[in-house]
């Protein structure tokens, strides 16, 4: 099995160094001199395309590594490298609270854009001045869900376990998805429960609809769309285990692919454990052909999503949406909250 892996992070991180200290092969490096004097004040050469390393655990598992570029400028290459990518490492520099904060746009653009499972390495460990993996957790405010590893790049032993670590995480994800897949019957099921109990809209009408209901009754309404959209939500659920005598996450496995097969977009759900997760939305239909917003504005899916839990899995549920296609973000990302 190949397994293509992305080495991002912010400039000076030490992606290049991680790739090096790990290959088997000679990296492929991009590397150009550095013009801006404050760049170079850290280091000579900088990556402009990618680094490219191998590495090979055993017979059937082979690790490609991408590195990415670290300056802004070079953003670009982030969505070309990730293509095919099954897992991310995201490096930061543990003594660098400016270069730290900046990976919090990377982890935003690699959970939202690629979706894919990722860990932060907290690289220069060694170093006296580093900050604790924990407090790097805190200070990029993220779930105690994503992975904080310990790291020095240069030390191969060390890099092993962060790509180890990342390992484990991609195998689950893949075993996961693979090992609750629904069955052809029960999605044949899902299919016939989706035609017996719908009409036809067309998507466009509903999507101009809603945005004229956005712009007669402005944000103010936002409460009651969301409650309205808990309610069906909450019928849905009923609907779908009445006739397929599922529940838990069997029954949310459903939602989202009855919610693909009703045209309503594409829905991704992470593993809900330690009292949450996140949905993440994409093709969304409600928003397809409204003008920019500047806050989220998918209420109905927020309460549809909330209902739909709450009956799936018999605890309170509630859902915040965080990134929304209608001010322009890649994806529609909603924080479920469970209990």
């Amino acid at each position: 099995m190949n397994v293509k892996l992305v080495i991002t992070g912010p400039f000076a991180s030490g992606k290049t160094e991680l790739i090096k200290t790990i290959s088997e092969i000679d990296v492929v490096l991009t590397e150009r001199k550095i013009c801006s004097p404050t760049e170079k004040a850290v280091k000579e050469e900088t990556t402009v395309a990618m680094d490219f390393g191998r590495i090979t655990i055993d017979s059937d598992l082979v690790l490609y590594l991408f590195g990415t570029p670290g300056q802004d400028r070079f953003d670009f290459m982030w969505e070309i490298l990730s293509e095919g990518a099954l897992g991310t490492v995201v490096m930061v520099d543990s003594t660098n609270g400016e270069s730290i904060l900046k990976a919090r746009r990377i982890i935003d653009f690699f959970y939202i854009k690629v979706g894919t499972p990722y860990i932060v390495a907290a690289n220069k460990q060694d170093l006296p001045n580093a900050w604790l993996p924990e407090f790097i957790r805190s200070y990029l405010d993220l779930d105690d869900t994503i992975k904080v590893v310990p790291c020095v790049a240069k030390e191969k032993g060390s890099v092993k376990k962060v790509l180890l670590e990342l390992l484990d995480l991609v195998m689950e994800h893949i075993l996961g998805w693979e090992g609750t897949r629904m069955k052809r019957e029960l999605r044949e099921e899902v299919d016939k429960v989706i035609l017996d109990n719908s009409v036809l809209i067309d998507r466009d009408g509903l999507s101009d609809l809603y945005a004229s209901v956005l712009k007669i009754a402005g944000f103010g309404l936002g409460g009651i769309l969301y409650t309205a959209g808990k309610k069906a939500g909450t019928r849905g659920a009923m609907l779908l285990r009445d006739h397929l005598k599922i529940d838990g996450r069997d029954l949310t496995e459903a939602m989202v692919y009855a919610f693909e097969v009703g045209k309503w977009g594409k829905m991704v759900v992470d593993d809900c454990e330690g009292g949450g997760c996140r949905v993440r939305v994409t093709e969304n239909v409600l928003v397809r052909r409204l003008e920019r917003k500047k806050k989220p504005v998918c209420h109905p899916l927020a309460g549809y999503i909330a209902g739909f839990f709450e009956l799936a899995l018999g605890e309170r549920v509630q859902v915040k949406e965080e990134a929304c296609m209608g001010k322009g973000d890649p994806a529609c990302i909603f924080h479920v909250e469970i209990g």
